[in-house]
């Protein structure tokens, strides 16, 4: 039985002496290894994972846009009812290729309708019946996904949590007063006029079966839609 420093005990015969002479080759080799194996593993741990080279940098969006909004909503007793009119929009995002987003908009209502359930409605002007006050607001935070369609064009879609109110004010008609909640989405189109400016399109909509307004005939379901056209600055 022959011994040697790497192997405690090997039965195995070498002829010429080789057991020996590798048993010591390897005992001269060991340490080398080691270092060539602790500087591949320091250069290892210094370079950058394939994950964090293609980790897209964070992105900030603010847009501003202008375009038209319509609103429709049903009451308890069965009606109807509706505004439209032009409105301003403003969004701000914050991420990489799943960003957290705030929608707000500010619409001003000039025609609306209201038909009775069963029956066909008609339009009115709301400039001349609401005349003391007319204004709606719209806020949505999401959960946005951007996706490169080509160069220097993308696709932002999302959606989440959204609040509206609508207010309509007369001298001579009941007020109108609603604050509707539900959920919000977006589909943005954002196509980059350089490093820093972009302009696109949007298209916002909600369902909100929610009224946090305690009156006689609560809205029951309410579906805005809005289209704007925007221009926009990320960094």
């Amino acid at each position: 039985m022959q011994c040697s420093y790497i192997f405690l005990c090997s039965d195995v015969t070498y002829p010429l002496g080789v057991g020996r002479l590798g048993a010591y080759m390897r005992m001269r080799l060991e340490p080398r290894m080691a270092a060539i194996l602790l500087a591949a593993t320091a250069v290892l741990a210094h370079a950058p994972s394939a994950h964090a080279q293609e980790r897209e940098p964070r992105l900030r969006t603010l847009s501003v846009g202008a375009g038209f909004d319509v609103v429709r909503f049903r009451v308890e007793d069965g009606a109807r009812m509706g505004a439209s009119g032009p409105t301003l929009a403003l969004d701000y995002a914050v991420g990489r290729r799943w960003s957290f987003g705030v929608h707000g908009a500010y619409t001003f209502p000039l025609h609306g309708s209201q038909a009775l359930e069963g029956q066909s409605g008609d339009g009115v002007g709301l400039r001349s019946h609401y005349d003391s006050g007319r204004s709606s607001l719209e806020l949505t935070l999401s959960l946005l996904r951007r996706i490169h369609l080509r160069t220097r064009l993308d696709l932002v879609v999302g959606g989440g949590i959204h609040v509206r109110t609508l207010r309509l004010v007369s001298s001579q008609y009941e007020p109108i007063e609603l604050i509707t909640g539900g959920l919000g989405g977006l589909a943005r189109i954002e196509r980059a006029i350089d490093a820093h400016f972009y302009y696109g399109g949007e298209l916002d909509l909600a369902l909100d079966p929610l009224d946090f307004v305690h009156h006689d005939n609560r809205c029951v379901f309410a579906a805005p839609v809005s289209l704007v056209a925007l221009v926009g600055v990320r960094r």
